[in-house]
């Protein structure tokens, strides 16, 4: 499961609302945060503009999909019976 921590942008994915679109941004690493301190990070998405409302509540579930992602194989491997698994390695960033 370590190579699947990497297939996803770095943890935690954000939120960030303007006017009249949300977009989802990733993490910088710690080099990347000195080469660009004034960014929000790196874009995943825009969310378009839809209802208002569908639109924030879309764009905070897209931002989830890494930790629900982890929290499906840690509830998977329960219900097969198996050893639990440490999670520290699917947070890598």
């Amino acid at each position: 499961m370590g190579k699947e921590a990497l297939a996803y942008s770095p943890l935690p994915w954000r939120v960030v609302k303007t006017n009249t679109d949300v977009y989802i941004y990733s993490a910088y690493s710690d080099v990347e945060k000195k080469r660009f301190p004034y960014s929000n990070g790196r874009l995943i998405a825009k969310v378009g503009d839809y209802t208002a409302f569908s639109q924030e509540k879309n764009a905070y579930l897209i931002a989830a999909a890494p930790e629900l992602l982890i929290a499906a194989k840690l509830s998977l491997a329960y219900l097969n019976g198996r050893e639990p698994i440490d999670p520290a390695p699917l947070k890598a960033n």
